[in-house]
């Protein structure tokens, strides 16, 4: 069985591909057959036919080789050469199908090279020209003094709490009841301490290489998985507003819950995240959606 590409350049042999050892293989190459001849001008009932075809000629395949062949017959003409390249197969001029990951991760590279310079922008822009940054951030009195004491308190750099105990105590009920009645009503501190100063105050320098390496990974990870789990503007941008809140969610709150963390920090850390990641998410879908039209 054969059908005519919508181009009118020639046929493409379903049967022979169908028949073949490997059922995920040929439904793979069913639906690139398929997404070949199609844009955004192809009418849906050209693309319904050329499903139908498909089906008739996919009988060999097992239950998950037919669901991803259905799965290009209820996709949109214009989406089936996205869905070509998010199967990693293309057609070379022998017929055969032949991995594309290369182009892939290049794609997915630069996704994540603009939602990073976006995402930067932004961290700067809510740090120096908005209060978000500051939110929550108090000018501390006596500083000397109380960075003299730290460094009689302090045991070298670190996290310490104030009041807190040995953590082995804790079994030890009289112990634990004893703290709690000394200290209840005392006032609370989380100190992280640096016995060699913030070097941030001198030169910011590599403290900004450093968070933008960091929204670089943050942007390949979030192109990566926009890349794979939609193919839409709207669900893309979603998304990357998702995984902001899901990092929000799982760093900031527990901090604002056991380490009490104001709430005014633990929101503006929330806002700083998600509205950036929106954005950052918006021009990564931008260009993802570009790359989709271009090879549809």
């Amino acid at each position: 069985m054969s059908a005519i590409d919508s181009s009118g350049n020639g046929t493409v042999d379903w049967r022979g591909r169908a028949s073949a050892s490997d059922d995920n293989t040929a439904a793979d190459f069913l639906c690139l057959a398929l997404a070949i001849g199609v844009s955004r001008d192809t009418p849906d009932a050209i693309l319904t036919a050329g499903a139908t075809l498909v089906l008739s000629a996919c009988a060999g395949c097992d239950a998950a080789a037919m669901r991803t062949v259905r799965r290009c017959g209820a996709t949109p003409a214009w989406e089936l050469s996205a869905i070509a390249t998010e199967r990693k197969l293309a057609i070379a001029g022998s017929g055969e199908p032949t991995y594309v990951a290369g182009r892939t991760t290049m794609r997915i590279a630069i996704t994540g090279l603009i939602g990073a310079i976006v995402m930067f922008i932004w961290g700067a822009v809510a740090h120096m020209a908005l209060p978000i940054g500051e939110a929550g951030m108090k000018l501390p009195a006596q500083q000397d003094a109380v960075l003299s004491a730290l460094s009689q308190s302090a045991a070298g750099e670190g996290v310490y709490m104030y009041p807190s105990m040995a953590p082995e105590k804790w079994s030890d009920e009289a112990a634990r009841q004893s703290f709690i009645a000394e200290n209840q009503g005392k006032a609370y501190a989380f100190v992280i301490y640096q016995p060699a100063g913030n070097p941030a105050i001198s030169s910011m320098g590599p403290n900004l290489g450093k968070q933008f390496v960091s929204c670089l990974l943050g942007a390949m990870l979030a192109a990566w998985v926009m890349a794979l789990a939609a193919r839409s503007f709207g669900r893309r941008v979603l998304i990357a507003g998702a995984m902001a809140l899901f990092a929000w969610f799982a760093l900031s709150v527990p901090y604002w819950n056991w380490y009490l963390f104001p709430i005014d920090f633990t929101l503006a850390a929330l806002a700083e995240q998600l509205i950036g990641w929106l954005l950052a998410g918006a021009a990564m879908a931008w260009w993802l959606g570009r790359k989709d039209r271009a090879t549809a």
